[in-house]
Protein backbone atom coordinates (compact mmCIF):
# COMPACT_ATOMS: atom_id res chain seq x y z
CA UNK A 1 0.00 0.00 0.00
CA UNK A 2 1.24 3.47 -0.83
CA UNK A 3 2.16 5.52 2.20
CA UNK A 4 0.41 8.83 2.71
CA UNK A 5 3.63 10.81 2.18
CA UNK A 6 4.16 9.19 -1.22
CA UNK A 7 0.52 9.78 -2.08
CA UNK A 8 0.94 13.47 -1.20
CA UNK A 9 4.18 13.75 -3.18
CA UNK A 10 2.49 12.28 -6.26
CA UNK A 11 -0.17 15.00 -5.97
CA UNK A 12 -2.75 12.44 -7.04
CA UNK A 13 -5.74 14.68 -6.33
CA UNK A 14 -4.21 17.48 -8.35
CA UNK A 15 -3.48 15.07 -11.19
CA UNK A 16 -7.08 13.80 -11.13
CA UNK A 17 -8.38 17.38 -11.11
CA UNK A 18 -6.22 18.21 -14.14
CA UNK A 19 -7.35 15.04 -15.91
CA UNK A 20 -11.00 16.02 -15.39
CA UNK A 21 -10.49 19.13 -17.54
CA UNK A 22 -10.08 16.84 -20.56
CA UNK A 23 -13.31 14.91 -19.96
CA UNK A 24 -16.00 15.17 -22.64
CA UNK A 25 -19.01 14.57 -20.40
CA UNK A 26 -20.21 15.63 -16.98
CA UNK A 27 -19.99 12.04 -15.76
CA UNK A 28 -16.43 11.83 -17.08
CA UNK A 29 -15.48 14.91 -15.09
CA UNK A 30 -16.91 13.43 -11.89
CA UNK A 31 -15.34 10.02 -12.46
CA UNK A 32 -11.89 11.41 -13.25
CA UNK A 33 -11.90 13.65 -10.19
CA UNK A 34 -12.42 10.64 -7.93
CA UNK A 35 -10.11 8.05 -9.45
CA UNK A 36 -8.56 5.73 -6.87
CA UNK A 37 -4.83 5.25 -7.12
CA UNK A 38 -4.01 1.77 -8.46
CA UNK A 39 -3.03 -0.58 -5.64
CA UNK A 40 -1.08 -3.19 -7.65
CA UNK A 41 1.36 -3.19 -10.52
CA UNK A 42 -1.07 -5.38 -12.54
CA UNK A 43 -3.85 -2.84 -12.10
CA UNK A 44 -1.45 -0.06 -13.10
CA UNK A 45 -0.45 -1.93 -16.27
CA UNK A 46 -4.07 -2.63 -17.14
CA UNK A 47 -5.03 1.05 -16.74
CA UNK A 48 -1.99 2.07 -18.78
CA UNK A 49 -3.09 -0.29 -21.57
CA UNK A 50 -6.57 1.28 -21.50
CA UNK A 51 -5.03 4.75 -21.68
CA UNK A 52 -2.85 3.77 -24.64
CA UNK A 53 -5.84 2.31 -26.51
CA UNK A 54 -7.92 5.44 -25.92
CA UNK A 55 -5.01 7.65 -27.05
CA UNK A 56 -4.76 5.55 -30.20
CA UNK A 57 -8.49 6.06 -30.83
CA UNK A 58 -8.16 9.79 -30.19
CA UNK A 59 -5.44 10.13 -32.81
CA UNK A 60 -7.10 7.88 -35.42
CA UNK A 61 -8.85 10.24 -37.82
CA UNK A 62 -10.98 7.45 -39.28
CA UNK A 63 -12.28 6.24 -35.90
CA UNK A 64 -14.93 9.00 -35.53
CA UNK A 65 -14.53 8.78 -31.74
CA UNK A 66 -17.05 11.20 -30.24
CA UNK A 67 -19.09 11.75 -27.11
CA UNK A 68 -21.54 14.09 -28.86
CA UNK A 69 -25.12 13.68 -27.73
CA UNK A 70 -24.24 11.84 -24.52
CA UNK A 71 -25.93 13.39 -21.48
CA UNK A 72 -26.09 12.60 -17.78
CA UNK A 73 -29.43 10.75 -17.73
CA UNK A 74 -29.05 9.23 -14.27
CA UNK A 75 -31.75 11.40 -12.65
CA UNK A 76 -34.20 10.67 -15.47
CA UNK A 77 -33.59 6.92 -15.21
CA UNK A 78 -34.10 7.01 -11.44
CA UNK A 79 -37.34 9.00 -11.87
CA UNK A 80 -38.57 6.50 -14.48
CA UNK A 81 -37.73 3.56 -12.19
CA UNK A 82 -40.14 4.84 -9.54
CA UNK A 83 -42.86 5.60 -12.08
CA UNK A 84 -42.17 9.33 -12.37
CA UNK A 85 -43.02 11.40 -15.42
CA UNK A 86 -40.23 12.43 -17.77
CA UNK A 87 -40.31 15.63 -19.78
CA UNK A 88 -39.85 15.63 -23.55
CA UNK A 89 -36.35 17.04 -22.98
CA UNK A 90 -35.54 14.15 -20.62
CA UNK A 91 -36.74 11.65 -23.21
CA UNK A 92 -34.76 13.28 -26.01
CA UNK A 93 -31.64 13.27 -23.82
CA UNK A 94 -32.15 9.55 -23.24
CA UNK A 95 -32.58 8.90 -26.97
CA UNK A 96 -29.53 10.93 -27.98
CA UNK A 97 -27.47 9.30 -25.23
CA UNK A 98 -28.50 5.84 -26.42
CA UNK A 99 -27.56 6.83 -29.99
CA UNK A 100 -24.22 8.29 -28.87
CA UNK A 101 -23.35 5.21 -26.83
CA UNK A 102 -24.34 2.94 -29.73
CA UNK A 103 -22.02 4.85 -32.08
CA UNK A 104 -19.18 4.78 -29.56
CA UNK A 105 -19.64 1.06 -29.05
CA UNK A 106 -19.47 0.48 -32.81
CA UNK A 107 -16.25 2.53 -33.06
CA UNK A 108 -14.64 0.55 -30.24
CA UNK A 109 -15.78 -2.81 -31.62
CA UNK A 110 -14.24 -1.92 -35.00
CA UNK A 111 -10.80 -1.44 -33.45
CA UNK A 112 -8.46 -4.39 -33.78
CA UNK A 113 -6.01 -3.50 -31.01
CA UNK A 114 -8.39 -2.37 -28.28
CA UNK A 115 -8.84 -5.42 -26.09
CA UNK A 116 -8.96 -3.65 -22.73
CA UNK A 117 -11.55 -1.05 -23.73
CA UNK A 118 -13.55 -3.72 -25.54
CA UNK A 119 -13.85 -5.43 -22.16
CA UNK A 120 -15.45 -2.26 -20.79
CA UNK A 121 -18.26 -2.36 -23.35
CA UNK A 122 -18.69 -6.12 -23.48
CA UNK A 123 -21.97 -6.17 -21.51
CA UNK A 124 -23.21 -2.77 -22.67
CA UNK A 125 -26.74 -2.72 -24.14
CA UNK A 126 -27.87 0.26 -26.18
CA UNK A 127 -31.64 -0.36 -26.52
CA UNK A 128 -32.19 0.88 -30.10
CA UNK A 129 -35.89 0.06 -29.81
CA UNK A 130 -36.30 2.61 -26.98
CA UNK A 131 -34.32 5.18 -28.96
CA UNK A 132 -36.57 4.66 -32.02
CA UNK A 133 -39.78 4.82 -29.96
CA UNK A 134 -38.73 8.11 -28.36
CA UNK A 135 -37.87 9.62 -31.76
CA UNK A 136 -41.21 8.36 -33.10
CA UNK A 137 -43.14 10.10 -30.30
CA UNK A 138 -41.04 13.24 -29.71
CA UNK A 139 -40.10 15.53 -32.59
CA UNK A 140 -36.78 17.35 -33.04
CA UNK A 141 -38.19 20.48 -31.35
CA UNK A 142 -38.80 18.47 -28.19
CA UNK A 143 -42.57 18.35 -28.54
CA UNK A 144 -44.93 15.39 -28.54
CA UNK A 145 -45.56 14.49 -32.18
CA UNK A 146 -49.02 13.88 -33.64
CA UNK A 147 -47.87 10.37 -34.53
CA UNK A 148 -47.26 9.54 -30.84
CA UNK A 149 -50.77 8.10 -30.68
CA UNK A 150 -53.72 7.90 -33.07
CA UNK A 151 -56.03 9.58 -30.54
CA UNK A 152 -53.64 12.53 -30.08
CA UNK A 153 -53.45 12.97 -33.86
CA UNK A 154 -57.27 13.01 -34.10
CA UNK A 155 -57.62 15.53 -31.27
CA UNK A 156 -55.06 17.87 -32.82
CA UNK A 157 -56.86 17.67 -36.20
CA UNK A 158 -60.14 18.57 -34.46
CA UNK A 159 -58.47 21.48 -32.67
CA UNK A 160 -57.06 22.76 -35.96
CA UNK A 161 -60.49 22.53 -37.63
CA UNK A 162 -62.14 24.39 -34.75
CA UNK A 163 -59.42 27.05 -34.79
CA UNK A 164 -59.88 27.52 -38.56
CA UNK A 165 -63.65 27.74 -38.12
CA UNK A 166 -63.32 30.35 -35.34
CA UNK A 167 -60.90 32.31 -37.54
CA UNK A 168 -63.38 32.26 -40.44
CA UNK A 169 -66.21 33.43 -38.17
CA UNK A 170 -64.06 36.26 -36.80
CA UNK A 171 -63.09 37.25 -40.37
CA UNK A 172 -66.78 37.34 -41.27
CA UNK A 173 -67.57 39.57 -38.29
CA UNK A 174 -64.74 41.95 -39.16
CA UNK A 175 -65.92 42.28 -42.76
Amino acid sequence: MIEQETFRLLEWQRLCQHLSTFASTKLGVIASQHLPIPSTIEETRYLLAQTQEVCQLETDINAQWSFNGIHDIGDSIERAKIGGILSCEDLLNIATTLAGVRKLRRVIEDQEDATTIKELIQDLRTFPEIEQEIHHCIDERGEVADRASPKLGEIRIQIKRLRDRIYQILQGILQ
